[in-house]
């Protein structure tokens, strides 16, 4: 699977600092099998459909 992300933080003098981050899944569906094929008999093939964003965001004080 491949992803992009990026983030950005930001930071007070007073000791406070918040960091927002996310990641978007490129390719939002994938195709498996669970077992090969063999003679007279194909496996059954599945699909599985993916949200592709994830966001985070942290808060934090200096202590």
């Amino acid at each position: 699977m491949e992803y992009i992300s990026g983030g950005v933080g930001f930071t007070s003098k007073a000791g406070t600092f918040l960091d927002f981050g996310f990641q978007k899944l490129l390719q939002n569906s994938e195709s498996f099998s669970l077992y090969s094929d063999y003679t007279n008999h194909t496996a059954p093939v599945g699909n599985i459909d993916i949200s592709g964003w994830k966001f985070l965001m942290t808060l934090g004080f200096r202590f």
